[in-house]
């Protein structure tokens, strides 16, 4: 189950009643109605004349005003939170002049080989039989590194889990995947990721706190492609520490098809944040951050500069029909030391989904490039 807060924020709460308020007015309205109709054949033969228009535009201005309640008070609880945000960040910049403390940056991830940083992507290993030529099992990791299990079952418990070990894939040379480190400084991390967190703000607190209408705005327009449980855990807008270095959590896996030369998604995880948003078994993905991936090592770039947990990343995919989509992902964290947290995902109270082999063989043979 996702990890609720310790407790619950006043502002979802109010907001909550509110809501509940207006869908029971709304519901009565449509009782009302339903009444009317049902009665209008045995109770009042003449309905359909001045009374049954009555009785129809009494429901119209209830939906109507019904509605607009609604709008009015997500804007007025949306304006007071700002304003909140807006005053505590006065404070801060009021509090920063005062002692003339000059900011301190973040910790910077070390850039030598070895180097054990998270990684919010992937590490290749596995691969399925060389006749169906998917070249590389890819799998969305976090923790430190464990022997994986035997890499041609595609529905092994392998799947989100650690990078695997050079000696587990003997075949990985020959299918094009790799299982050493592909970035120049550490798993899942290059040197451009680095550049770009050590030359961010050292206040990102601060900097959310001055624009928080954008940010706000943003993330309500996201979240109605998720459950309740969902927009009420994205709507706190908690972050992580930056040097606390959260692992990214995605929600699916995906596999190398070197014919076609695109990343297809062969897992994900049911109520996930991929999974809520439309990301379905044997899309593929094609776009991160507006930037096209054809290979786990552009791939993994890309989403090392754009996906932050309880932050939003912009990935496009293709389906296996050719439609093409592009979602605002919820990026969230599976890691336990940040169990309780709203961006907290707990992999072991979700079903995983895994597609069989015979899944790419069908794409394959829709001859897609």
């Amino acid at each position: 189950m996702l990890s609720a807060p310790p407790a619950s924020a006043n502002v979802s709460r109010t907001r909550g009643m509110l809501f509940e308020l207006i869908d029971m007015v709304m519901e009565r309205g449509m009782h009302v109605w339903a009444t009317a109709i049902a009665a209008k054949d045995v109770i009042i033969p003449s309905f359909q004349g001045h009374r049954g228009k009555r009785s129809f535009l009494v429901f119209l201005m209830t939906l109507l005003i019904g509605i607009i309640i609604r709008w009015l008070c997500d804007r007025l609880l949306l304006l007071r939170s700002s304003e909140g945000r807006r005053r505590n960040a006065q404070a801060m910049l009021n509090a920063t002049d005062a002692h003339a403390t000059p900011p301190t940056n973040p910790a910077k991830v070390p850039a030598i080989e070895g180097d054990r940083s998270p990684s919010p992507w992937v590490e290749v290993g596995g691969s399925s039989t060389p006749q169906k030529q998917v070249a590389s099992k890819t799998l969305f990791w976090n923790g430190e590194a464990t022997p994986q299990q035997s890499s041609h079952n595609l529905n092994t418990d392998t799947y989100f889990t650690d990078p695997p070990s050079p000696q587990a894939y003997p075949m990985m040379a020959s299918l094009g995947g790799s299982t050493h480190n592909i970035s120049d400084g550490g798993y899942g991390e290059t040197s451009g990721a680095r550049s770009s967190r050590s030359s961010q703000p050292s206040t990102p607190a601060l900097q959310r706190a001055l624009s928080p209408s954008s940010e706000e705005e943003e993330m309500l327009a996201a979240s109605v492609s998720y459950n309740p449980e969902y927009r009420d855990l994205m709507m706190l807008l908690q972050k992580p520490d930056p040097q606390d270095c959260a692992k990214a959590f995605l929600g699916f896996s995906v596999v190398d098809d070197v014919d076609h030369h695109e990343l297809v998604v062969d897992g994900i995880y049911r109520d996930g944040p991929a999974y809520q948003v439309g990301v379905r078994i044997a899309d593929a993905l094609t776009h991160i951050g507006g930037h096209r991936v054809n290979s786990v090592t552009r791939a993994r770039q890309y989403v090392a500069l754009h996906c932050r947990p309880a932050e939003l990343a912009a990935l496009t995919f293709l389906r296996p029909s050719g439609d093409s989509y592009t979602v605002k992902l919820w990026v969230m964290t599976a890691e336990q030391r940040f169990q309780g947290k709203p961006y907290y995902f707990d992999v072991s109270a979700h079903v995983k989904d895994q597609s069989p082999t015979a899944s790419f063989s069908r794409r394959k043979s829709m001859g897609r490039h």
